[in-house]
């Protein structure tokens, strides 16, 4: 077939790839292998290539820094580090200065996720402790961890792989600091701004009855079941309503077989009865403490959990690697399996019109949980929930430290020093980081977000083929029409701008992914180095600030800070602009034309 049809194939099967990902019906590493399996089929990627994506030295480098991440994790390293963030006194921006820049040092150096998850729970210790709302400091310091990324080859994939195809196009890849140059000074001022201006842009929600919820994480939705001979038989939802002064919605009434009934306030309730129900925590406490409705949950585990004095009420944020991602809430397994109890599910911006055992899980969703402290501690750990407010955290460091921390530092040694390229130097470290048992074995797959591997594996050739195809060529075409009789920075600057925007709407590993062949071309074509316009894809697609859904720190805050979707542009339009108008002149003069 013809390459003008190839292109133009390819061209409208990512235009559809991208319209599915900013959809986010179906998860994004299916979206991409699809698209993958698609295009090798009517033979736009040849079928000895498919999957030669999956051997990449960028993916098998992603794979390598999150065990390691990991390890770092485990070791309490981190946990060290942050400890004194709780003790911490000062005014907001001084507090946000503290809170974002150790977040960005510390995601410079293992995975944007990881950084986050070791400080969100501080940080929602010490706003309780001082009487601030979490919203203040929640979404700066999720955007620090994404402006730290930008400063070290492996603070986020997108580097990674920007650094892949420039070895493919020159033989030469980016060191491990090279970022440093333009992403350093991008991020110090991205972190000033946010702790000196930005978080005035930001709304101040705070839950005032920390009885129920310890905080604002929006509405939150439970099952409610009216018992035999119950006080509320014969009444209606206004009467639910008034108890709880306006604050309920009612999502779903159903009866005891699971039929779903009207949801008309006059119907009046009948035994057995399961409602759905949606509203703050301090309406929801209200209800179950004046009414003798029951949360739909075990008998017996009840009893069992009243019994015990170390019981309690905790909230936790599923993380992106969540073993609960895309599954319902699976209530019966939690109370079997660990003897918790799942109270309430909160998902900010969305309401969940179903029940329990027919919702699918997201990052981001908070679950309110009830069960003994150890077997919550149990149900969080190895599901990967994250508790908000509770936290051990270790004192000193431990023999495990010292080893995670030497280990570390050999895998960056044998980068800086040439001895080994970035694949085989961190892959030594994830190796030795299983073996010292600083990994647990049996964990070692569950700590690799394979969503983000299948994204990679099935998307690097679709780079690729965006280059033989001719399709790269004729986006070129495009920019240099709009930009190219100004000259090549205002191109730089149309480039960045581009995927910038692109990585707001999908993930960023697949915006530097398809951007970065196109980087290579622009240069091609206007005759200069493309290591500016290569710097630019690994900036842009890591600057994700203006939508929830642009990257899972965003995602994560969203629930504990209780915000909304038009808070994130809000702060994230000013950052993005400010971020422009530093990395430009900063790639410009690091790498010049």
């Amino acid at each position: 077939m013809p390459v003008h049809y190839h292109a133009t194939l390819l061209l409208l099967t990512l235009l559809l790839t991208f319209s599915l990902f900013i959809w986010n019906r179906w998860r994004y590493d299916l979206v991409s292998l699809a698209t993958l399996l698609f295009l090798s089929t009517v033979g736009v990627v040849p079928f000895s290539e498919a999957f030669l994506g999956f051997s990449h030295p960028a993916v098998i480098t992603v794979v390598a820094v999150l065990i390691i991440s990991k390890g770092i994790q485990n070791s309490g390293v981190l946990d060290y580090l942050s400890a004194s963030l709780a003790k911490n006194k000062f005014g907001v921006s001084q507090q946000l200065i503290f809170l974002c820049g150790i977040t960005a040092f510390l995601s410079a150096f293992i995975n944007n996720i990881g950084a986050l998850a070791v400080i969100l729970p501080l940080v929602m210790r010490a706003a309780k402790q001082q009487n601030r709302s979490p919203s203040l400091f929640l979404m700066p310091v999720a955007f620090s961890s994404l402006l730290g990324g930008l400063t070290t080859l492996i603070g986020t994939p997108p580097n990674i792989i920007v650094s892949a195809f420039r070895e493919e196009s020159s033989g030469m890849t980016f060191r491990l600091f090279d970022y440093s140059f333009a992403g350093l000074p991008t991020a110090i001022l991205g972190i000033v701004f946010l702790a000196f201006i930005g978080w005035r842009f930001l709304p101040v929600r705070k839950d005032p009855d920390k009885s129920f919820g310890a905080f604002d994480v929006g509405d939150y939705t439970t099952e409610l079941e009216i018992p035999e001979e119950s006080e509320m038989i014969g009444k209606t939802f206004v009467d639910l309503q008034n108890i709880a002064d306006g604050e309920l919605v009612l999502l779903v009434r159903a009866n005891k077989e699971g039929k779903r009934l009207s949801t008309r306030k006059s119907v009046k309730f009948k035994a057995k009865d399961i409602l759905v129900i949606e509203g703050p925590p301090e309406a929801l406490k209200t209800v179950l403490d004046k009414t003798d409705l029951q949360i739909v949950s075990n008998e017996e585990l009840e009893k069992k959990i009243k019994d015990k004095e170390a019981h309690l009420i905790e909230e936790g944020v599923l993380l992106p690697e969540s073993r609960l991602i895309g599954r319902m809430p699976l209530a019966k397994t939690l109370r079997k399996r660990y003897e918790v109890a799942l109270l309430a599910v909160a998902r900010q911006g969305n309401k969940i019109r179903q029940r329990f055992n027919q919702m699918r899980l997201n990052t981001g969703d908070v679950l309110l949980l009830r069960g003994e402290k150890d077997a919550v501690a149990e149900m969080m750990r190895e599901t990967g929930c994250l508790p908000l407010e509770s936290r051990d955290i270790q004192v000193g460091l431990s023999k495990n430290s010292y080893s995670a921390i030497i280990i570390f530092l050999l895998s960056i040694g044998f980068v800086l020093l040439g001895i080994f390229p970035p694949q085989i130097a961190f892959s030594i470290g994830a190796v030795l980081m299983v073996a010292m048992e600083i990994v647990p074995v049996r964990s070692v797959y569950a700590n690799v977000d394979w969503s983000i591997i299948v994204l990679l594996g099935s998307l690097l050739p679709v780079g690729r083929a965006l280059e033989t195809s001719g399709a790269a060529q004729m986006i070129v075409e495009s920019l240099l029409q709009v930009g190219g009789s100004l000259g090549p920075e205002w191109v730089l600057a149309l480039l960045l701008i581009t995927v910038m925007f692109l990585s707001d709407l999908v993930n960023n590993a697949a915006a530097a992914a398809l951007a970065a062949p196109i980087a290579l071309r622009v240069a091609s074509s206007l005759g200069v180095s493309s290591d500016p316009f290569l710097m630019a894809v690994a900036i842009g697609a890591s600057c994700a600030f203006l939508t929830p859904i642009g990257h899972q720190s965003n995602t994560l805050v969203m629930g504990p800070g209780g915000y909304r979707f038009t808070d994130y542009w809000r702060l994230g339009l000013p950052l993005e602009i400010l971020i422009v108008l530093v990395s430009l002149p900063t790639i410009l003069y690091f790498w010049p034309f």
